[in-house]
């Protein structure tokens, strides 16, 4: 798994707010950071997997906060997770009430290996989403502190 890096003469020069904007040249030099995690299987299929900056780094391990995301959710099917980092800490936030978070810890050290202590839970009534539907983590954020 790593960032999907796109090297083609298809990628785009950058972008033009004006005239003289199209004048530069190829910003890009042909290749584009995407900031997507991806693999390839043994087909050659790229698969996404989430995005760079959705990566938590505990005790020097990096945890994709997105596939801690989709563990959850298939644990617990009824329930909305958002995961973020706080302070060198894994954050898990949850919309169930009927959950206990220190089942949630159990769950991520058992399968991850993920200290503990470097994971905090919290209790939020609605996950905050933005207008396409995707979880607003800034709102997550200030929710999280809010709380704390």
């Amino acid at each position: 798994t790593g960032e999907l890096v796109v090297e083609s003469g298809s990628v785009s020069l950058g972008y033009a707010d004006d005239y003289n904007d199209l004048c530069r040249g190829d910003d890009n030099g042909g290749c584009l950071h995407t900031g997507d995690l991806a693999v390839i299987d043994s087909s050659g299929h790229i698969h996404l997997k989430g995005r760079i900056k959705r990566i938590a780094k505990l005790l020097g391990e990096r945890i994709n906060l997105d596939d801690i995301e989709e563990l959850l959710k298939k644990e617990y099917t009824s329930c909305g997770f958002a995961c973020t980092d706080i302070d060198e800490h894994m954050v898990v936030a949850y919309d169930s009430p009927i959950i206990d978070g220190h089942e949630i810890k159990k769950i991520l050290s058992e399968r991850v290996g993920i200290q503990r202590q470097m994971v905090e839970t919290i209790y939020i009534e609605t996950i905050p989403r933005l207008s396409n539907g995707k979880v607003d983590y800034q709102g997550v954020g200030d929710l999280i502190n809010g709380q704390e």
